[in-house]
């Protein structure tokens, strides 16, 4: 009887599409996984004077699955990179700190979204899954909790027998949900219970051809879906927000940050910020239901400004270099 406890899952950016690197970079710490091999199968459906039905055949194969591990300062550069497409230059931030930015891929004819490979130790066999792109990521954190992420991913095959590369996994803490925070056009948003922030790339994974045969073609991201949910304290400061915002349709700027309570050096700590230059409260929801804590319920959407950049992930670590 196998258990999971002595599981593993590594990951690494593909330099052709659903061609595993030589070597993988990162080994996650993560609470589960759910990868799998689909396979359409097809009958003849021919009449064969027979008694029953004739045999079927594959016609289509399509990884489908994801995982969910913590968010953590140097493992996280590589999944946002792999979900929004786009890093620019490293840059110095302090003495030894280094800062990443991530950007939504433009899609100009050459540009394509970068993909993954997957090995997963199921401890009776290693499965590998290449051409593995991330169709959806979500942060995840509530009032005494860490920093969750749950990444959604469109592959290419499975295949069985891989050998994992000698990695640590990574020793930095994980972002915790006090070290975060919410600005709506600037102003900072108190008194937090829980945030949920989605990527959705929405990839277009289900066309194929003659020259791709059984696998479909490289899927490539449709219109960029990001969504934030959040639960505040009612207050006057809601209120506010739900009058002048949600009410007047109003478009405003927001930011998400969370900073780690470990140092990069003394007055730098590791951190993570989400810019989304224009977005609305699509919901508002502020009932009472007993006689618990009264809570606010805002939904936001981010929206096309043209002007600006749709979204930008900011992340200080240590790596100096660049994850794609």
């Amino acid at each position: 009887m196998l258990t999971g406890n002595k599981a593993k899952l590594q990951v690494a950016k593909e330099t052709t599409f659903g061609t595993k690197p030589i070597s993988m970079t990162n080994q996650l710490q993560f609470f589960s996984e759910n990868f799998k091999e689909k396979r359409e199968k097809k009958s003849e459906g021919v009449i064969t004077g027979a008694k029953g039905e004739t045999a079927s055949y594959t016609t289509k194969i399509v990884v489908d699955g994801g995982f969910s591990c913590l968010v953590r300062p140097d493992d996280a550069g590589l999944l946002f990179a792999a979900a929004l497409g786009t890093e620019g230059e490293v840059t110095d931030v302090g003495t030894n700190g280094k800062k990443h930015t991530f950007t939504a891929l433009d899609m100009i004819e050459s540009a394509s979204l970068p993909s993954l490979s997957v090995i997963v130790d199921r401890i009776a066999n290693t499965f590998t899954y290449t051409g593995c792109k991330i169709n959806e990521l979500k942060l995840s954190s509530t009032a005494g909790d860490f920093v969750k992420v749950d990444v959604g991913m469109i592959g290419k095959s499975e295949a069985l027998g891989d050998t994992l590369t000698t990695l640590t996994p990574s020793v930095r803490r994980a972002f915790k949900f006090f070290g975060g925070s919410l600005k709506i056009g600037g102003n900072t948003v108190a008194d937090l219970t829980k945030i949920d922030f989605s990527y959705n790339n929405n990839l277009q994974a289900d066309i194929q051809t003659n020259s791709s045969g059984l696998y479909v073609v490289e899927p490539q991201p449709a219109q960029r879906q990001i969504s934030i949910d959040v639960d505040a304290l009612f207050s006057d400061n809601t209120i506010t927000q739900y009058v002048n915002n949600f009410k007047a349709d109003t478009q405003f700027s927001l930011e998400i940050n969370f900073t780690s309570d470990e140092e990069i050096e003394t007055g730098l700590n590791y951190s993570l910020k989400i810019t989304i230059p224009a977005a609305q409260i699509v919901d508002s929801d502020f009932g009472i239901s007993g006689t618990d804590t009264l809570k606010h319920n805002f939904k936001f959407k981010a929206i096309d400004s043209i002007a600006s950049e749709l979204i930008t992930i900011e992340l200080v670590n240590t790596n100096a270099s660049k994850y794609i």
